[in-house]
């Protein structure tokens, strides 16, 4: 074997153990082989359930589940396949019951089981709402457990298969009637693998036409009892093969997501994803920015700032000198409206924010006569005075003592420089 084939060789794998960008690492779990292994989903006992299946094809009709223990994030140890003809499942947070689909003629239906002492699944009794005409997969619990959504291809759909939804009423024995997503997040292509998250936030994947190739992961914001226009996740959570199955680690922004992607093992293989930046996921209960002059981008002083909630007006701040603005008691994962405006100024300037971004926002304000705004407010350098008391303006130069020794407070100097700017508008408008 020549030198450079060696180099190539060794190159191809390392790569395929671990995809790196400046928010997240994916990394190539040693469980995989050149088969299909897919569809990670964990317990709380240090578990871990995945599938496996021989086919050339990422198919769930001929895959196996198999039981693990989670020795590290990075190792599945004891796999064996479990006993059962469930493929994709899910745990209510005490684990005592579990959802499954599995595969009734033709088509996938959603149970219910009890889990004894020993993890055994028991009592297992079909869903009321299913309908054996159609697939009925995929399940996923809300935090709560009160809601349990999943893939299907029931009447209504938009797609091949769409994303729905059922309440579970407290005792967890009576279930409300699907409740499709409507088209932030379903579309005319599929919809599969659904993952909640916390405030309900909502992780599946797609083949629209916005995916980069295949199958895609998308998040959904879950805002005024609706989900918010989905988005992609881009890379390297996504490839241009089928991405899904993605999944977080119970409090962490940390899990795991199944894919075909070139550099694998051969089919479908398991990824482990890190968030090197947890941080900007990190809600802080604040929301911090800047307004900003449009003309010069300078900082614009006791400009009005409002925040607005889907719900609520949820205050009225001014910026400081340096034109920044602070909001606290603000909810992670909720869309705000953020507006800005200010006298001498046009209009107002909006922006939409996600505390969880963990981005500071800057609004750009668009002044009234930009020739009045060259300079910004520059207390150090100010060539008159206002008198308080009088409410005349006193002209003076630079080395006039009473500015030399600071004897104006700020207020005054303030006021003394919206005074004069107010007379230099006049007359410009005469």
């Amino acid at each position: 074997m020549n030198r450079a084939l060696i180099l190539f060789l060794f190159f191809s794998i390392g790569v395929s153990f671990a995809q790196r960008s400046t928010k997240y690492e994916v990394t190539n779990l040693s469980i995989n082989t050149k088969n299909n292994e897919f569809g990670v989903f964990l317990t709380n006992d240090g578990s871990v359930f995945y599938l496996k299946s021989n086919s050339k094809n990422i198919n769930e009709s001929g895959a196996n589940l198999y039981k693990g223990d989670l020795d590290s994030p990075l190792e599945f140890l004891n796999g064996r396949k479990f006993p059962t003809n469930a493929v994709h499942a899910v745990f209510t947070t005490d684990g005592n019951t579990v959802y499954f689909s599995e595969k009734v003629g033709d088509n996938f239906q959603l149970f219910r089981a009890s889990v004894d002492n020993t993890g055994r699944w028991k009592n297992s009794i079909k869903l009321p709402f299913n309908n054996s005409n159609y697939t009925y997969k995929q399940p996923a619990l809300s935090r709560n457990n009160r809601k349990l959504f999943f893939a299907s291809n029931m009447p209504g759909t938009f797609g091949k298969t769409d994303i729905y939804y059922v309440t579970i009423s407290k005792n967890g024995l009576d279930y409300g009637k699907p409740i499709q997503l409507g088209t932030n997040v379903n579309t005319a292509d599929s919809e599969l693998y659904p993952f909640l998250g916390k405030q309900e936030k909502l992780f599946f994947s797609s083949d629209r036409a916005s995916s980069m190739g295949g199958l895609d992961i998308f998040e959904s914001l879950h805002e005024n009892e609706k989900y918010a226009k989905a988005s992609n996740f881009g890379t390297p959570i996504n490839s241009d093969k089928d991405d899904f199955a993605y999944i977080l680690i119970a409090n962490t922004n940390n899990g795991y997501l199944s894919s075909n992607r070139i550099d694998g093992f051969g089919g479908a293989d398991i990824y482990y994803f890190t968030d090197l930046k947890p941080s900007f996921n990190r809600c802080t209960g604040t929301i911090n920015g800047v307004v900003r002059n449009k003309e010069n981008k300078k900082a614009v002083f006791e400009a009005s700032v409002e925040i607005f909630s889907p719900q609520n007006h949820m205050g009225t701040v001014l910026t400081n000198h340096k034109g920044e603005f602070s909001m606290g008691n603000i909810k992670c994962s909720v869309r705000y409206d953020v507006v800005s405006y200010k006298e001498g100024f046009n209009g107002f300037a909006e922006v939409q924010i996600i505390p969880e971004g963990g981005k500071r926002l800057v609004l750009y304000l668009d002044p009234e006569f930009p020739e009045e705004y060259e300079e910004e407010f520059d207390f150090s350098n100010e060539m008159v005075v206002y008198d308080t008391q009088t409410k005349e303006i006193i002209p003076t130069t630079i080395e006039n003592q009473k500015i030399k020794n600071n004897e104006l407070s700020f207020a005054e100097r303030r006021n003394l420089v919206k005074l004069e700017k107010e007379d230099k508008k006049k007359k410009i408008i005469a």
